[in-house]
């Protein structure tokens, strides 16, 4: 075996390490299948990328097999967010310290932690999509291109929903590979290849500004978006999701595909519907949270795309409306920010960089 296969062979083994010392905690299970199916694979010099799937029946087996045929190798099963909470209150995040966000937080976690490369999760009211720009890392949620999960839930503010199927990673380009494979069954049909050129493109993108601050970041999505005809909605600031919902409607009518920023995430406070339902305080303290468009991303069948940035538990949405061509093209725009917003490189080379050397125990 190759010295590079050699050294990948060493990584996953020391994520297996880290994932069992994890067991009943914030890992419900194990394969220790993977080491062998690493090994074959590696073999035959082919790529392996380690995946953590949120423990719901939410998402099909059909979709993590799928999944598994293409070199994402089935490696935890994450343990769920409390009742499907906007926060885990039982797991920190590793980069601020705070609560987790969402429930799919512990996927989200283990990824950061690089004890997988790539999760699967479910997106209700931003289950997938907080969790990630809270944890700096890049995600894809598919409503709006038919990637649902199995079943109706109703969220702890009381609203019934199709949960999306939805991925997060530390790499961009990973998760569009993987949405790529879970729609490979639609592709077949001539619809459905996110990678074909698209026949029509939109000619303008909407940008939400909040009414109330120094919008700095507006300056970077001109420059990612230099080609592109950009309107610009003023709003005034809020967190209320029926109030998101209105604004998403009224914009989504006219511009087709609407970029937002978000967070910091779960920093100055707790974005909980929970929480919020404590009087005054409770109120602030949620809002203080700052999660907009990611709250409604789902509910409005869109497809959703998370960038992080280089502030912090921060990123830009990217929402298509409804339509495989509109999912399309927010994913492609997702990669020009990709490729254009960095994160902090002290970020990149403490969760993602070489381990350093063990003491004596």
């Amino acid at each position: 075996m190759e010295k590079q296969a050699m050294e990948m062979l060493r990584q996953i083994a020391n994520s297996h390490s880290r994932a069992l010392r994890l067991l009943n905690d914030t890992v419900d299970y194990v394969r220790d299948e993977v080491i062998d199916e690493a090994v074959d694979c590696l073999s035959e010099g082919r790529e392996v990328f380690l995946m953590g799937v949120k423990n719901t029946s939410a998402i099909s087996r059909e979709y993590v097999e799928r999944l598994q045929r293409h070199g994402f190798l089935l490696h935890t099963l994450d343990n769920i967010g409390e009742k499907g909470r906007a926060i885990y209150t039982g797991v920190k995040n590793p980069l601020t310290g705070m609560p987790m966000t969402g429930s799919s937080a512990t996927t989200a976690s283990h990824v950061l932690q690089n004890i997988n490369q790539i999760g699967i999760g479910t997106d209700g009211g931003g289950s997938v999509l907080a969790p990630a720009i809270a944890c700096g890392l890049y995600a894809i949620i598919g409503k709006g291109i038919g990637l649902v999960g199995t079943g109706n839930r109703i969220s702890t503010d009381g609203i019934r929903f199709e949960p999306a199927i939805g991925v997060l990673s530390q790499q961009y380009e990973l998760c569009r590979r993987a949405i790529q494979i879970l729609l490979e069954n639609k592709a077949n049909n001539g619809s459905n290849d996110i990678d074909k050129k698209l026949e029509t493109t939109t000619k303008e993108i909407a940008v939400v500004l909040w009414d109330d601050e120094d919008d700095i970041w507006f300056e970077t999505v001109a420059s990612v978006l230099a080609h592109a005809s950009l309107r610009v909605f003023k709003k005034k600031k809020t967190t209320k999701r029926e109030e998101l919902l209105g604004i998403y409607n009224e914009i989504i009518e006219k511009v087709p595909i609407m970029i937002s920023h978000e967070g910091p995430i779960d920093v100055d406070g707790l974005g909980d519907s929970i929480v919020g339902g404590f009087g005054k305080i409770g109120s602030q303290i949620q809002e203080k949270g700052q999660k907009y468009f990611v709250k409604i991303a789902n509910l409005v069948d869109a497809t959703g795309v998370a960038i992080p940035d280089e502030e912090l538990a921060s990123g830009y949405l990217i929402l298509g409306k409804k339509g495989i061509s509109y999912g399309c093209q927010a994913m492609e725009i997702g990669s020009a920010f990709a490729q254009k917003v960095g994160r902090p490189k002290v970020f990149t080379d403490y969760f993602f960089g070489p381990s350093p050397g063990k003491g004596f125990i």
